[in-house]
């Protein structure tokens, strides 16, 4: 109620000043002008409530999980629990973690950040993920650790961020495309130990496959 009785004095007072100097009613300051404030890049990233506020309390909730974690039976560091029971309730705080770290979001200024994060807000991979996947990395993996659960909730973002700085060319790659070109561990495993056929068996080189009129029984000679 005092943010309303307060835009209505100003656009009162407004008006009173332009009428008292005889000029026309323009450039009025409207209720939705004012409710947009302005912002500079530093107040959204390091500013109250800006993104490093936010990736704090995110930090925050992940040491909370991995202290629960501890409680749980692990055989490794990076390991989820064996127990089902106990499985369920880490995967649980590894969604609730999800969750929040989705919802950052750039505070609701008028700033070409916020409005690009507006423009891309479906788009895989947006301008605003990867700075809030690398604003994540920074704050909590700059000390030559990686807490699992950062993994879990930015990992995608990352291996983006990763790629993007190796060398040479980059090319992405559709799932179709890499269920395709992924080993078959299994299959290698076997081949590895002798239980399968060797390779050089099972497959021939496109590059020598026998022609089709090699073999005389295959050939139509039109009789």
């Amino acid at each position: 109620m005092a943010a309303k009785k307060e835009t209505a004095t100003v656009r009162a007072a407004s008006l009173s000043r332009a009428k008292s100097k005889g000029r026309p009613l323009t450039n009025i300051p409207q209720v939705s002008d004012l409710q947009t404030p302005t912002a500079t890049l530093k107040d959204l990233l390091q500013g109250p409530n800006g993104l490093a506020d936010q990736i704090n309390e995110i930090e925050k909730l992940g040491a909370r999980m991995i202290a629960m974690r501890n409680t749980l039976e692990c055989s490794t560091s990076t390991s989820t629990p064996p127990n089902p029971a106990d499985r369920k309730i880490f995967n649980a705080e590894v969604q609730a973690i999800y969750e929040r770290y989705q919802a950052i979001e750039p505070k609701k200024v008028d700033h070409e950040l916020r409005r690009r994060f507006e423009n891309e807000r479906d788009r895989p991979f947006s301008y605003w993920s990867l700075l809030r996947a690398s604003c994540l990395y920074w704050k909590v993996c700059s000390r030559a650790r990686f807490p699992i659960w950062v993994w879990y909730v930015a990992g995608r973002e990352l291996c983006i961020l990763k790629a993007l700085q190796t060398p040479g060319e980059v090319r992405l790659l559709t799932a179709e495309m890499y269920k395709i070109l992924k080993v078959d561990t299994k299959f290698t495993k076997g081949l590895l130990e002798g239980s399968l056929a060797r390779a050089e068996d099972m497959f021939y080189d496109v590059f020598n496959e026998p022609a089709l009129d090699d073999q005389g029984d295959d050939v139509d000679n039109g009789s």
